[in-house]
């Protein structure tokens, strides 16, 4: 599972096909995290995403901290099947 972690397997005869999920990766800029730990994202349209809660891992502190210390975030989102999940992030340099 790609949220999780979870190794899942199944086993299915070759005559049969296989369905596949779809995966999207998006990167938005992080405008604001509020105490509760949702970010707030800024959408290609200009608009924000403002319902992912940062993940409870080594990433979603260090996006805390980066947020904290006045770094400008771009956050990675990976949406699947109905679920969405910040999994990485990277600083955007000044230039």
């Amino acid at each position: 599972d790609i949220f999780t972690n979870k190794k899942l397997e199944d086993i299915c005869p070759t005559t049969h096909n296989m369905e596949q999920p779809i995966v999207n990766r998006n990167d938005y800029q992080v405008l604001n995290i509020d105490e509760e730990g949702f970010a707030s994202l800024l959408l290609e349209d200009g608009t924000t995403k403002d319902d992912l809660k940062l993940p409870e891992n080594d990433v979603g502190e260090q996006i805390q901290a980066g947020f904290e210390d006045g770094k400008d975030i771009l956050a990675s989102v990976l949406t699947s099947m109905g679920e969405e999940m910040i999994i990485a992030f990277k600083e955007i340099s000044q230039k």
